[in-house]
């Protein structure tokens, strides 16, 4: 008997998940598209995740691959290893803070049926706290890829606010560099980002990637995130990548040092450092385009009540 294709592959990197790990777990189970497998990849946490994970999979009877690390090695490696094992047409690049609609990968599915080629799916999200979730409420944020052309530079500056790279569905043959930007971990989704829509074989927009126009997960804001934790080692890690880019002089350092103004309101940095990056003679200019980038984002958010049939009842404590 023929093998059903898979259509999907979903990956998801564990790293110290455990207080939203169950109910990110639940939003998979609870998929009205069958069509996927699961593939788990445990960092080497040290709190209760791979407990967790073991304790839902007594009750989860889809197709689950579950890997647990020896050592902590980051996300990209996570993903790496999901993907050594994977077996879908196309790879959702999740994480353990995302919890899927329930007609995620449904609607998903759709945008493929009507366009076999098309290489990346995204869509909108909706995000909030853990405590936002459970009342119901959060934020829809609106991607600025339906507004504009895809460009390095635009790439470069707006980054997430163009797509959340959260949303990101590749096709698999999409996702063949993706094991060599683990020197740019943990900015690995911008790296992929620019070479998907750089590569000169993408030369058609409109076949190559689509982005539904509706927030298909809510994405749980925490300062416990990478975003926050990593801010220091993210915004190294962009600077370097920037650097390289076949941009000019100005506008590069314009956006390494408007991401070193970001890095530093993220982190806990000293007053010394903040006064370092003001008297660089492209502050202002650099300030001046921050306030840009935010204020665009501001202008796609807006505050929202979640439909209660986006999701299925979570595990979130009430």
């Amino acid at each position: 008997m023929k093998q059903k294709t898979l259509l999907f592959s979903i990956i998801l990197p564990i790293y110290n998940g455990e207080d939203t790990l169950v109910p990110v777990l639940d939003s998979i189970k609870n998929q009205t598209n069958k069509n996927f497998e699961l593939i788990l990849y445990d960092d080497a946490s040290t709190d209760q995740s791979a407990v967790l994970v073991n304790d839902w999979l007594d009750n989860y009877d889809g197709e689950v691959t579950f890997i647990r690390g020896l050592n902590n090695k980051g996300a990209h490696f996570g993903l790496t290893q999901g993907l050594k094992v994977s077996k879908g047409r196309y790879v959702v690049l999740s994480a353990q803070d995302n919890i899927f609609s329930t007609n995620r990968l449904n609607s998903v599915a759709s945008v493929i049926m009507k366009n076999p080629n098309c290489r990346l799916i995204t869509h909108d999200i909706f995000f909030g706290s853990s405590d936002h979730l459970r009342r119901n409420i959060g934020w829809h944020n609106k991607a600025l890829i339906n507004h504009t052309k895809i460009s390095l530079l635009k790439l470069l500056f707006f980054r997430s606010i163009l797509f959340a790279h959260d949303t990101t569905i590749y096709q698999r043959e999409a996702l063949d560099k993706f094991a060599s930007f683990i020197n740019y971990s943990p900015i690995e989704d911008i790296v992929l980002s620019v070479n998907f829509f750089l590569n000169k074989d993408n030369t058609n927009e409109f076949q190559i990637h689509n982005h539904i126009k509706k927030p298909l997960i809510y994405k749980i804001k925490s300062k416990k995130s990478q975003t926050y934790a990593k801010s220091t080692i993210i915004n190294h890690q962009f600077i370097k990548f920037v650097r390289k880019q076949p941009i000019g002089f100005i506008v590069k350092n314009v956006i390494i040092s408007s991401s070193e103004i970001m890095a530093l309101v993220r982190s806990d940095s000293t007053v010394k450092k903040l006064f370092r990056v003001m008297r660089k003679p492209l502050f202002p200019l650099a300030l001046l385009a921050l306030t840009l980038r935010l204020t665009m984002n501001k202008l796609l958010t807006s505050k929202v009540d979640i439909p209660d049939k986006f999701f299925i009842e979570t595990n979130l404590e009430k």
